[in-house]
């Protein structure tokens, strides 16, 4: 998934169509091999082996997404927006539970940045809301008294920059 991200911002920047034959090999290996039937992604392959690691974590569902969406503006293929929206739709389901996502704040940063890319696609705001809500219980249930966000008691700076991302991502969104 960041391979076909980065794929495609050398592509929007250079307009070297092989870097955008290349972020669409990338992403239909993904899909060949790494999407799960539930529409979301295990996590990668091990080498040698070839051994599947199938854990599933947000920042797969949300690179994914993303690709999906800037594939479709940039290809105006609709098939890739069915599958963001698949994508989308499914990550909800599976991650979003008592208003909040599993994983570490950066991966969900990372899926935060799909579901912003699906918003200005579609304007579907569910998804939007469902990180709004999660951004509040962040501040509401996992800060200290310096506020200072984190789930355990040793905090992290890596958490710190992640939710960061998350608020200042949801206050530069615009949901109607």
């Amino acid at each position: 998934g960041p391979g076909v991200l980065v794929a495609l911002q050398l592509y929007k920047a250079t307009k070297n169509k092989s870097y955008l034959d290349t972020a669409l090999m990338l992403y239909d290996w993904v899909n060949k091999k790494l999407l799960t039937p539930a529409n979301l992604y295990f996590d990668n392959i091990q080498l040698p082996s070839g051994k599947i690691d199938k854990r599933i974590f947000t920042y797969n569902a949300g690179t994914m997404l993303q690709s999906s969406v800037i594939l479709y503006h940039l290809t105006g293929e609709k098939k890739y927006l069915i599958q963001a929206n698949k994508i989308a739709a499914a990550s909800l389901q599976y991650f979003y539970k008592n208003n909040g996502f599993p994983d570490n704040y950066w991966f969900n940063a990372v899926l935060l940045r799909g579901y912003i890319e699906l918003y200005k696609a579609d304007n579907n705001k569910n998804y939007i809301s469902a990180m709004q809500q999660y951004g509040e219980t962040i501040w509401q249930k996992q800060r200290d008294n310096k506020n200072i966000v984190g789930k355990h008691h040793r905090k992290e700076l890596l958490d710190q920059g992640a939710v960061m991302e998350i608020f200042a991502s949801l206050a530069q969104v615009s949901v109607k």
